[in-house]
């Protein structure tokens, strides 16, 4: 067997396993989870800013952070916080994960 067609299969292999688990664990979250990931709308999140005034190396603790969206606007408008989410569902941990941010951390609990 030509070995870029063995790394191609071996891919492929790793890729749908990780596609499938992916899959379940959104439909185990749709079915069983009493809580669905909503996404926060900007209208409200920029409300949200407008009223929270956070002191400097305040932690700010946000559980069902989701994707992160509300921790990525809040350490962009006060870099001097520490902020910290929790997250219970998997595919918005994941997502959370893949756009890159140093300045908070997401927990999957």
């Amino acid at each position: 067997m030509d070995l870029p067609l063995l790394i191609y299969a071996l891919f492929s292999g790793i890729l749908f396993i990780f596609l499938f688990l992916l899959m379940l664990e959104l439909v185990m979250d749709l079915f069983f989870k009493k809580v669905p990931y909503v996404r926060s709308e900007n209208k409200v999140l920029k409300n949200v800013l407008e009223i929270i005034t956070p002191e400097k190396n305040q932690i700010v603790y946000d559980l069902g952070s989701g994707d992160g969206k509300f921790l990525r606007a809040l350490t962009k408008k006060y870099p001097h916080i520490k902020a910290t989410g929790f997250e219970k569902s998997f595919l918005p941990y994941f997502i959370s994960k893949i756009i890159p941010n140093k300045k908070y951390i997401i927990k999957y609990k």
